[in-house]
């Protein structure tokens, strides 16, 4: 008896492999909060509390509870309706971390730079400018319409004639001041 072999759904594959990726990525997090607790304590927690103790705490938590959510939704099959509220909440709380993190290297620059009045107002005009640029392309108008999305139960892929206008129009904002 002849028994043909398909071969596997590309897509099928490709969310398999998304699936694992989040699983490592997760394990680590999860695993660095473990290792790193006592030496967080220590240092951080037990010290006089200051503005950058209470950026570092909102960093490293704000991440470990928000990948509860994601979870749930990349492993478990959502309606559609479920799926794109996950979708901007993972759109909002992406850039919530990315405040975090542009406010801590801010603080950061800011001290290596003796506290520079020049660094302060150039920072602040920079903060302006990637709120403005991040809320035009978030709104969708700096695009010419909606983008070409693939959706397979809650992992969205892009259509490939699609990624350099997401690049540029929905990623640049982002990673302008920080670079």
């Amino acid at each position: 008896m002849d028994y043909e072999v398909s071969s596997p759904d590309p897509v099928a594959n490709q969310i398999l492999f998304q699936q694992y990726m989040h699983i490592a990525g997760i394990t680590i997090l999860f695993w660095d909060h473990l290792l790193t607790f006592d030496d967080e304590f220590e240092y951080i927690w037990s010290r006089p509390k200051i503005i950058s103790s209470y950026l570092f705490f909102v960093n490293r938590y704000l991440s470990f509870f928000g990948a509860f959510p994601g979870n749930f939704v990349v492993f478990s099959m959502v309606n559609f309706d479920s799926c794109m509220k996950y979708l901007v909440f993972q759109t909002i709380y992406g850039g919530m971390r990315g405040l975090v993190v542009y406010c801590a290297m801010c603080l950061r620059v800011y001290a290596l730079y003796e506290r520079s009045r020049f660094i302060l107002v150039a920072f602040v005009c920079l903060t302006l400018i990637l709120i403005g640029a991040s809320t035009w392309a978030g709104l969708g108008l700096g695009s010419g319409g909606a983008f070409a999305l693939t959706l397979k139960g809650c992992i969205i892929g892009i259509e490939s004639d699609e990624i350099m206008e997401i690049l540029v129009i929905k990623t640049l904002p982002w990673i302008g001041p920080n670079t």
